[in-house]
């Protein structure tokens, strides 16, 4: 069971205001520490995605995950272009999500 005094007072008999509460929460090393973990994981997770979409971008495939080794051995070679390489991992022509067959 929550303690109703610690959390609406400061022990005097005064309300604890939400600025108070918030930055006590903020010091504490534990809490910070997991807020700066889960913030790093987020960004990481987001930066990952840019990254897909950007390379899909140049490259004018999207390949998955598990081929991406595959292509960069291939590219290695330099004289394979995108479109060979992508001939031969099987892959298809990658379209922005907003762009219609046909139109430009």
């Amino acid at each position: 069971m929550v303690n109703d005094d610690a959390v609406t007072n400061d022990g005097q008999g005064q309300p604890i205001d939400r600025s108070s509460r918030l930055r006590n929460l903020h010091s504490d090393p534990e809490f910070a520490a997991a807020r700066d973990q889960r913030g790093r994981e987020r960004f990481k997770a987001r930066r990952e995605e840019l990254q897909r979409l950007s390379n899909a971008a140049r490259r004018g495939y999207d390949v998955p995950p598990e081929l991406e080794a595959k292509w960069k051995a291939l590219k290695r070679k330099r004289t394979l272009s995108n479109n060979e390489i992508a001939r031969l991992l099987g892959l298809k022509k990658w379209r922005k999500p907003n762009e219609k067959k046909g139109r430009k």
